[in-house]
């Protein structure tokens, strides 16, 4: 296409070359008075071809973007169909909630940590201490509630100061 254009200029340069002796003249019998014609040398340049479409287009890929509680979102930078960048900032989140969020997620975790800590460590001679103290303790009411049992049914088999509900008890 670049080429016929360059051949159409040339055989137009040429042409006009050609007519140059009658344009001196003055065109000729009862013509038009002769009008001057410029030449120039033919240049090669690339041509650049400009193409017009009309119609629409529809991406191929599409991303919903939502947050976890609704109300988050302080501002979309972008507009409906707005092209986006990769790794480009799409929403800007409300940051005081979530750093409010953030800041029980940190506590929590630190008491899980250290609950974890002290389950790894096992248990404490303290608290070894104590358990077996309760154990002591406990073997020390059961004997006496042994102790007070017999003595109750004895005195009731006796015939003593002893109900019946005072043995079931």
């Amino acid at each position: 296409m670049l080429r016929r254009g360059l051949q159409g200029a040339a055989i137009l340069a040429l042409f006009t070359a050609g007519l140059g002796d009658v344009a001196a003249r003055g065109g000729g019998p009862g013509g038009p008075p002769a009008q001057p014609v410029v030449v120039t040398k033919v240049e090669q340049r690339p041509a650049r071809e400009v193409r017009t479409f009309i119609g629409s287009l529809e991406a191929r890929k599409r991303a919903r973007i939502d947050t976890e509680i609704a109300g988050l979102v302080d501002a979309f930078p972008f507009d409906l169909g707005d092209p986006v960048e990769a790794e480009a900032t799409v929403a800007v989140l409300r940051s005081v909630l979530i750093g409010h969020r953030l800041t029980a997620s940190r506590a929590e975790r630190a008491a899980l940590k250290a609950r974890l800590d002290e389950l790894e460590a096992g248990s404490r001679r303290e608290d070894i201490e104590r358990a077996q103290a309760r154990v002591t303790e406990a073997k020390a009411r059961l004997e006496r509630a042994d102790w007070t049992l017999a003595r109750t049914r004895k005195l009731y088999e006796g015939g003593q100061l002893v109900s019946a509900e005072e043995l079931q008890e």
